[in-house]
């Protein structure tokens, strides 16, 4: 009987000293990497709706500056015609 508790708190030590924190060990491991992984997955589909906003950002001011050369050239010919007006009187 004595033997047999021996074993046991033997058993018991082994536990308490190496399998415990092994199991604790590898259980945060893993909760790490899922949040890991889940933070890169967030970040990348972050990187990816910035990369959409930025191409339409990017053909919305072409749009725009296309939209100016054309009122620049309109206010060019316009003042050539007021001054070409001008000179006549």
């Amino acid at each position: 009987m004595n033997n047999n508790l021996e074993k046991s708190e033997k058993i018991l030590g082994i536990a308490r000293n190496y399998i415990i924190p092994l199991v604790v060990f590898i259980t945060g491991l893993a909760v790490a990497w899922s949040v890991l992984d889940s933070s890169v997955k967030s970040n990348a589909l972050a990187i990816d709706h910035l990369e959409v906003q930025c191409s339409d950002a990017s053909s919305t001011i072409n749009i725009a500056l296309q939209r100016l050369a054309s009122i620049d050239a309109k206010l060019e010919y316009l003042v050539k015609e007021i001054d070409s007006l001008s000179s006549i009187h």
